[in-house]
C-alpha cells in the first residue's frame, strides 16, 4: 500500500505535479479507457502495474519529454483516481479527462498550481508566469462542451486576473471572489478544501497504472 501524498500542490519533483487530472472511477476503467481512447490515435502503447511510494511511482514518468509518451494513473480511497503526463512543462490531462468523462458516464477534474517566478531585470519580466486553475466536467455536454466549472487565477500580461465561468457549485465561496487583492480570491489552500470536499480522502494512493507509448 502506499502512503499518503499530498494533491494538488508542488513537490520535489515539479513540473510533474504542476498540474493534476482526476476522474471519478476506479483505476481498471480509468485505464480501460485510456487505452481504448490512446488507439484510436496511437496503435502502439501498452499498460503495466506500477509499485512503490508515491514519489518513486511518479518517478516511472521520466524522461520527461516534449510530447506526451507516459500516463500514470493513481488509485485512492476515494472515488478518484489520479492522472499525470510526462510533459516537460507539466501534465495536459485537458484530453483524456475532458473526453473520458463523457465516455465513462463520470466527473472528471483538472487543478493546474503553477508557481509565480517573474521577475524584472533590466526591464524585461524573466521567469513563469503563475497560475491556480480549478476545471470540473460533467459526464455529458454543457453549454461549452462538458465544462461543468472553472475558476482561475492567473499572470496574463503583465497583471494578474481572476475568472469564474460555468455554474457555481455549493462548496465554492463565493464571497471571496470579491476580494481587493485578486490573488486573495482564489488560492492554493481554497483549491485543496474543493478538492477534498470531491473526493475526500484523495490523497491515500493505493495502486498505480503506467500507460506507455511504445513508439
Amino acid at each position: 500500500m502506499m502512503t499518503r501524498i499530498n494533491l494538488p500542490g508542488l513537490s520535489p519533483l515539479a513540473p510533474l505535479t504542476f498540474t493534476v487530472g482526476f476522474l471519478e472511477t476506479s483505476l481498471q476503467t480509468f485505464a480501460g479507457g485510456l487505452l481504448q481512447w490512446t488507439r484510436e490515435h496511437q496503435q502502439d502503447v501498452e499498460s503495466s502495474a506500477v509499485e512503490g511510494l508515491p514519489l518513486e511511482v511518479l518517478r516511472s514518468l521520466e524522461p520527461l519529454t516534449m510530447l506526451r509518451r507516459r500516463e500514470l494513473l493513481l488509485a485512492t480511497k476515494s472515488a478518484w483516481t489520479v492522472y499525470f503526463d510526462n510533459g516537460t512543462k507539466g501534465a495536459d490531462p485537458f484530453g483524456p479527462i475532458s473526453c473520458l468523462a463523457e465516455r465513462l458516464g463520470c466527473r472528471g477534474l483538472i487543478v493546474t498550481n503553477m508557481p509565480h517566478t517573474i521577475r524584472t531585470q533590466g526591464g524585461r519580466e524573466t521567469g513563469m508566469s503563475g497560475a491556480l486553475q480549478f476545471e470540473l466536467f460533467a459526464p455529458e455536454e454543457r453549454e461549452f462542451l462538458n465544462h461543468e466549472r472553472s475558476i482561475s487565477v492567473a499572470y496574463d500580461g503583465g497583471k494578474w486576473r481572476f475568472d469564474a465561468t460555468g455554474s457555481v457549485q455549493p462548496f465554492e465561496d463565493l464571497e471571496r471572489y470579491q476580494a481587493q487583492e485578486i490573488r486573495d480570491r482564489f488560492t492554493a489552500v481554497n483549491t485543496g478544501r474543493i478538492v477534498q470536499r470531491l473526493s475526500g480522502t484523495v490523497g491515500r494512493l493505493e495502486s498505480a497504472a503506467l500507460i506507455t507509448l511504445t513508439r
